[in-house]
């Protein structure tokens, strides 16, 4: 019996040992890169002027050397890809604050496919895998947005077992040589619509939130702003294009209100030149790079955008 327990204990102290060590490995590997598109959580000494924020139309659609060029403002894309929840986008700003200075701006891309969902309470766990990495023994400054994800002990505390378990370790083994988010600050797509595999649709109406849920987002987007006036940051929401197919009147009219009822500011890009505009999208709601230069080009002439930044 003492035999028996004395390899079992050998064999649980070497499966450890070698837990121990390909995380070591893999966290040297993983080190200030960039793995799978918006994995940017480790950002630090990267201060900016302005922060765009939002979801994965923040991803696609802000370019922040379009900002830099344009405005002479320093800018950083950290939106989140998969993730609309007001609440993470502005547990985000925080993780971002902690690391670098203030800025002077924040823009958050608010539009109906926004969601209040409060902390911890939320099913979303899209993406849940590129954030793996992050799992492990998890930074403080990053320790709300690992809660908000609902990674569990196991995955907190075991070395790899998260790495494991999301299927990272190949990313991570070999990180990619060129990401889009390093050379070009955004996604950066050059993709066309391929409306035979994915047929132009209202499907993403769906998601849009409703008249009974203004009085969340209210509070949700209160919150952000809340946070950004106590850091001495401007906030500025855009609404960015969608294609005709998923365009709701009603709901991307609320958004307006709902910023003006909160006293921030608001820029609504959307217009029928660009919801009839297929050739600006890779999907209903996403615009390529054909589509963000169009908008860009709308922006650079917007004297409310220009007194803004001032």
């Amino acid at each position: 019996m003492k035999n028996f327990l004395r390899k079992i204990g050998l064999f649980a102290a070497l499966t450890l040992a070698l837990a121990i060590g390909l995380q070591a490995f893999l966290s040297w590997r993983m080190h200030d890169k960039i793995l799978i598109g918006s994995d940017n959580l480790h950002l630090h000494d990267q201060p900016a002027d302005l922060v765009l924020l939002g979801s994965s139309r923040c991803w696609a659609h802000f370019d922040p050397k379009f900002f830099e060029k344009e405005f002479g403002t320093k800018a950083i894309n950290i939106g989140m890809s998969g993730h609309s929840e007001i609440d993470l986008n502005r547990l985000r700003l925080e993780s971002y604050l902690a690391k670098n200075k203030n800025p002077r701006f924040v823009i958050f891309n608010f539009d109906p496919m926004a969601s209040p969902d409060s902390v911890n309470k939320g099913e979303n766990y899209v993406l849940k895998d590129i954030y793996s990495r992050y799992a492990f023994w998890p930074d403080k400054h990053n320790a709300s947005i690992l809660d908000f994800l609902k990674y569990n002990w196991a995955e907190k505390y075991i070395p790899a077992f998260a790495l494991i378990k999301y299927k990272m370790v190949m990313p991570a083994l070999r990180p990619p040589k060129e990401v889009a988010y390093v050379t070009y600050g955004y996604e950066n797509t050059t993709r066309h619509w391929d409306t035979i595999a994915q047929p132009p649709s209202g499907v993403m109406k769906q998601y849009f939130f409703t008249e009974k849920d203004v009085s969340a987002i209210t509070r949700a987007l209160a919150a952000l702003k809340k946070t950004c006036d106590a850091h001495r940051i401007k906030l500025l929401c855009i609404q960015t294009p969608i294609y005709k197919s998923a365009y709701d009147a009603k709901a991307f009219a609320r958004t307006g209100d709902i910023c003006k009822n909160l006293g921030i500011d608001f820029l609504d890009t959307d217009s029928e030149a660009f919801r009839n505009c297929i050739d600006c999208f890779y999907n209903s709601n996403h615009m390529n790079r054909t589509g963000v230069e169009k908008m860009n080009a709308v922006l650079a002439d917007d004297a409310r955008l220009r007194q803004f930044l001032q």
